[in-house]
C-alpha cells in the first residue's frame, strides 16, 4: 500500500497545486477549502491570485461545483468567467442565498 487511496486526496496537498482557468492561463493558489458541516464534503474553495514581487495578493471564494480536479498535472481548473472575479461580493455580505457566486475576501 503506498498511504494513497484510490478517489481521495488530501486537503492538505492542495496547497501546492496550481490554479488555471479553462483556457489553461494560470491564475494562482489554492489558499483553502471550505467543507460543508452538515454533509462534510468541500462547498467552497479559496484561491488566491497574485502576490507576487510587491503585488496585492487578491482572494476569492469559488464554489465547489465550479472547480475540477486535475489530478495528472496536480492542478486545480476554475470555470468562472473572469468577470465573475472583477465583479464578486465580499465574503462577509455572502447571505447564502447564491451557491453558485464568487466572493472576495
Amino acid at each position: 500500500m503506498n498511504g494513497r487511496m484510490s478517489a481521495v486526496i488530501s486537503v492538505k496537498s492542495l496547497e501546492d497545486y496550481q490554479v488555471f482557468d479553462v483556457t489553461g492561463n494560470p491564475l494562482g493558489r489554492v489558499d483553502d477549502v471550505l467543507l460543508d458541516e452538515r454533509l462534510g464534503h468541500a462547498r467552497y474553495f479559496v484561491l488566491s491570485f497574485g502576490a507576487g514581487l510587491g503585488m496585492r495578493k487578491d482572494r476569492y471564494v469559488v464554489p465547489a461545483d465550479a472547480v475540477r480536479l486535475d489530478t495528472e498535472n496536480e492542478a486545480l481548473v476554475v470555470d468562472v468567467a473572469p468577470e465573475r472575479f472583477d465583479d464578486a461580493l465580499p465574503f462577509d455580505e455572502a447571505n447564502g442565498a447564491d451557491e453558485g457566486a464568487v466572493y472576495r475576501l
